[in-house]
C-alpha cells in the first residue's frame, strides 16, 4: 500500500477493464455453442471475442503496470537512492517554489 493510502485511478481502470474483457470474451465463448435465434450479419467475425480479448490484454497491462505493489517496491528503491545523497527536495531547489506569482 502507497504510504499515504492513496491508489492510481489507473489501476482501478485496469481492474475495470480487466473484468469487462473476461465477461465479454466468456460471452462470445458461450455464444460459439449456443448461437443468438437471430444471428447477425457480421456474426461470422465473433467480435465479443476479439473485443474481450482486447480488452483483456488492455486491463491485464494498467493493472499489472499501476500495480500498488508495484508503485510501491519503485518508491522503495527511489528512496534507497535519496538516502546516499541530497535529493531536491532535501537541498530546497522546489521548482514549484521558484515561481513567484506578483
Amino acid at each position: 500500500m502507497r504510504p499515504e493510502g492513496k491508489y492510481s485511478i489507473w489501476y482501478f481502470i485496469g481492474v475495470l477493464l480487466l473484468v469487462y474483457g473476461v465477461l465479454i470474451f466468456a460471452s462470445g465463448i458461450y455464444e460459439i455453442f449456443r448461437p443468438p435465434a437471430r444471428e447477425v450479419v457480421l456474426a461470422s467475425l465473433r467480435p465479443a471475442i476479439w473485443w474481450g480479448a482486447l480488452l483483456i490484454v488492455v486491463g491485464g497491462f494498467y493493472t499489472i503496470r499501476f500495480s500498488p505493489s508495484r508503485i510501491r517496491t519503485s518508491e522503495s528503491l527511489a528512496g534507497e537512492k535519496g538516502h546516499h545523497g541530497e535529493t531536491e527536495a532535501d537541498s530546497g531547489s522546489d521548482r514549484r517554489e521558484s515561481r513567484v506569482l506578483s
